[in-house]
């Protein structure tokens, strides 16, 4: 019974880590505001960092084509297949390790090899995060360089300001 038990914790606590580890994504509230810009973008709007900085119709143009331009590779896996990916990852490895943890002697060379799987899906999804954060760097600094001189200087005066405010906040979280 205390063995069953143990290996029901041991699964369980193996699940969680390996989901943390294996979101590529930032916390639920990030991902959100996120999509709210993209939203605003998608309906013709221009993204709340933007909308003090007075933009001709030009360069709310210029921008709006920026931000659309490579939205249909993102399209092409709807979130629900990559969930649907992710969990069936998940449950290999549930399966993988119940098959360890039921076995009558311990086989280190499958535990190392479902070790080793999990580094590999873990590099993978560093590289792919790498890759999407390169690509949104070069989206904005396109961007940037539609804005006059002035609005850059504001810009970057709003983005400090955030910061600042975030970290401020983070900290009071944090102290108290």
């Amino acid at each position: 019974m205390k063995k069953s038990i143990s290996t029901a914790v041991f699964i369980g606590i193996s699940a969680l880590s390996l989901a943390a580890c294996s979101s590529d994504r930032g916390p639920k509230h990030d991902r959100n505001d996120h999509r709210h810009s993209a939203k605003s973008f998608h309906k013709g709007g221009m993204a709340h960092g933007f909308k003090d900085l007075n933009l001709t119709e030009e360069q709310k143009t210029k921008i709006r084509a920026i931000m659309e331009e490579g939205r249909d590779n993102r399209a092409q896996q709807p979130e629900s297949n990559r969930r649907e990916a992710l969990r069936q990852q998940i449950d290999h490895y549930r399966a993988a390790e119940q098959n360890l943890l039921q076995a009558p002697a311990f086989d280190e060379a499958a535990a190392r090899n479902l070790i080793s799987l999990r580094e590999q899906d873990r590099e993978t999804q560093r590289r792919q995060h790498a890759e999407l954060e390169l690509k949104q760097l070069k989206k904005r600094h396109a961007v940037f360089q539609v804005l006059t001189p002035e609005q850059q200087q504001k810009w970057l005066e709003k983005q400090n300001k955030r910061s600042n405010d975030k970290q401020r906040t983070h900290h009071q979280q944090h102290t108290r």
